[in-house]
C-alpha cells in the first residue's frame, strides 16, 4: 500500500516536472516510473523475504527448545523406570516381578505419544501467552520469488 503511493507520488511530480520541460520528454515517464515501481517491490520483496527468514530462524529455535524439553523429560521418566525395575527385581519374588514387567508392557502398549506431561503444556502455554506467529510453512506466507 505505501509502495503504490510512493509510486502515485512520484508519478504525478514527475508528470508536472516533464510537462514543464516538454512533451518530448513525457515518453520517458513511463519508463522511468516503471524502474522506479520495481524497485519498490524489488525492496518490499527483500524486507518480506528477511522477515520470513527471521520468522523461521525463530521458530526453528523454539521448536529445539522444546524438543531439548521434550527429551529431558522422557530421559528422566526412562532413569525413573528402570530405577522401579532394579528394585522390583531386587525385592520381588520372580512372579511379582514378572506381573510387574507384564504392566508395565500394558502401559507402554497404551501410551498415547502425543500426550503431553505437563511442564511440557505448561512451555507450549507459555509460548503461546508469548503471542509467537504461526508457522510460516504452515500458515502459508512463504515470499514471493
Amino acid at each position: 500500500m505505501e509502495a503504490r503511493v510512493a509510486v502515485n507520488q512520484f508519478t504525478d511530480h514527475l508528470n508536472g516536472l516533464l510537462e514543464r520541460r516538454g512533451k518530448r520528454r513525457l515518453a520517458a515517464r513511463d519508463e522511468i516510473v516503471q524502474r522506479f515501481s520495481n524497485r519498490l517491490c524489488a525492496e518490499q520483496a527483500k524486507r518480506d523475504r528477511l522477515k520470513y527468514e527471521a520468522v523461521k530462524q525463530m521458530w526453528e529455535s523454539e521448536l529445539c527448545k522444546r524438543m531439548d524439553r521434550m527429551d529431558e523429560q522422557i530421559q528422566i521418566a526412562h532413569d525413573r523406570l528402570v530405577v522401579v525395575k532394579n528394585f522390583a527385581r531386587l525385592h520381588s519374588t520372580a512372579e511379582e516381578y514378572t506381573d510387574l514387567l507384564r504392566r508395565v508392557e500394558e502401559v507402554v502398549a497404551t501410551y498415547d505419544p502425543y500426550d503431553m506431561g505437563p511442564d511440557i503444556k505448561e512451555a507450549l502455554d507459555e509460548m503461546e501467552l508469548a503471542n509467537v506467529p504461526p508457522v510460516p510453512e504452515i500458515a502459508g506466507c512463504k515470499p514471493e520469488e
